[in-house]
């Protein structure tokens, strides 16, 4: 179903002129021994009216892995998230911000959440470097091994992008602590967020080629279940894709 959602908001996107901001592919593969097949995904749609000041942010991510045990490929570990984001441009480079994200995920046996939250965020931009730092109230039910919780948070984000030349680095954070839980778990043990740090060099006007470095961080999870570890971690070759609009 989450899927169909998918299909059906980037067919709506479209529809508004919205475009495609840019699409990442990467993965490993490994062979011998041991067997394993890991992908990555991810992409970003945007729609942005520059007379009304306001815009739309679709963001689809999928990652796969699968793992030998004894002779076959077993499915070990799988996220799906779709965050959607907007705002509305105010003075001195601040922006209103409102968002929504859908996840799904296999290791931390999470099978459903959907938030959504409001705040206000600030953007920069130099020669060199520029990006964006947000404070924002979010609202979360989750369904985590068969019972369902709600967690209000706050939520902290930022986003950096360095270029130099042909090369590119980007940063970017999310942390969201909950403040109030159905579940009295709060703050360190009730904590979602995300780090990913990306290096790529450009081919083209349009492509580029690098690697990138992932963790996902659910402490939630790891408090109602010891095997569940709080930190998941990534390593993996990107292909990006960028459109000339």
């Amino acid at each position: 179903m989450r899927y169909l959602i998918t299909i059906f908001l980037i067919g709506l996107f479209g529809h508004l002129n919205a475009q495609i901001k840019s699409f990442d592919f990467g993965g490993v593969l490994l062979n011998g021994n041991n067997k394993n097949v890991q992908i990555t995904s991810k992409m970003v749609y945007e729609y942005n009216n520059k007379k009304k000041d306001i815009g739309f942010s679709l963001n689809p991510y999928y990652f796969l892995f699968y793992g030998q045990q004894n002779t076959e490929m077993v499915k070990q570990s799988e996220d799906a998230r779709l965050s959607i984001f907007s705002w509305k441009e105010l003075k001195n480079n601040y922006s209103f911000i409102l968002f929504t994200t859908t996840e799904h995920s296999l290791v931390k046996k999470l099978d459903l959440s959907v938030s959504g939250g409001f705040g206000l965020k600030k953007s920069f931009k130099t020669e060199k470097l520029n990006g964006s730092v947000s404070l924002a109230y979010v609202y979360d039910q989750s369904d985590i091994m068969n019972s369902w919780f709600n967690s209000k948070r706050l939520s902290y984000r930022h986003a950096l992008k360095y270029k130099l030349r042909d090369y590119t680095i980007e940063n970017n954070v999310l942390l969201q602590p909950a403040v109030v839980s159905s579940n009295n778990l709060l703050w360190v043990k009730n904590t979602v967020g995300n780090y990913n740090l990306s290096f790529t060099k450009s081919l083209t006007k349009t492509t580029s080629i690098g690697f990138i470095y992932e963790s996902y961080l659910s402490t939630i999870s790891s408090e109602l279940n010891k095997n569940i570890k709080p930190l998941d971690q990534r390593f993996s070759l990107i292909f990006k894709y960028i459109p000339v609009n």
